[in-house]
């Protein structure tokens, strides 16, 4: 959890200079973006549709836990193996599992925390920031910083054990 949590964090940054740098103008900067016929998709997809989108799967995640996501998705590909998939049928499957997997007053009450057009189709920040916090992170950069400034790195023990996690980020 800690490794996605910083992955979400640095996706966040990411993106803040990828919608500073264009204004938060312009298809290259909404999940959904309107490619214009014979339009080169390079020109039109990028580091916006993966973070906003890993954001958005995250932000949906969150609403139902993680092993109902896990089992959406796993449907989800199942159905639609072999063709082409759609936001609009994206949509359509997550609405239709929420409403038969949750009682209706808990369906309603995640639906109601996912504005489609919003996420899908407007530019900028995603509408909702979930906290990427954790205490490993503070204490790595606190010890990468004493290290980059040539200082003598105190929690040595601690850099030891968060080794994994720091070769599982960078790979």
């Amino acid at each position: 959890d800690d490794a996605h949590k910083l992955h979400l964090k640095e996706g966040l940054t990411s993106l803040k200079k990828v919608l500073n740098n264009t204004a938060g103008k312009g298809s290259g900067c909404v999940l959904v973006p309107t490619v214009a016929d014979k339009a080169n998709p390079d020109d039109v997809l990028g580091i916006t549709q993966y973070e906003k989108g890993h954001y958005f799967l995250y932000h949906l995640e969150k609403l139902v836990a993680e092993d109902n996501m896990l089992t959406f998705l796993r449907q989800y590909l199942k159905k639609r193996e072999g063709g082409n998939i759609t936001t609009k049928e994206f949509v359509i499957d997550f609405t239709s599992f929420v409403k038969t997997t949750f009682d209706e007053a808990k369906a309603t009450e995640i639906l109601s925390q996912i504005d489609w057009k919003t996420w899908l189709y407007d530019g900028g920040l995603p509408p909702v920031l979930h906290a990427t916090h954790f205490e490993g992170l503070n204490k790595l950069d606190a010890v990468f910083e004493q290290f980059r400034d040539g200082k003598e790195v105190g929690d040595l023990e601690f850099v030891k054990q968060s080794t994994g996690l720091m070769i599982t980020l960078t790979q």
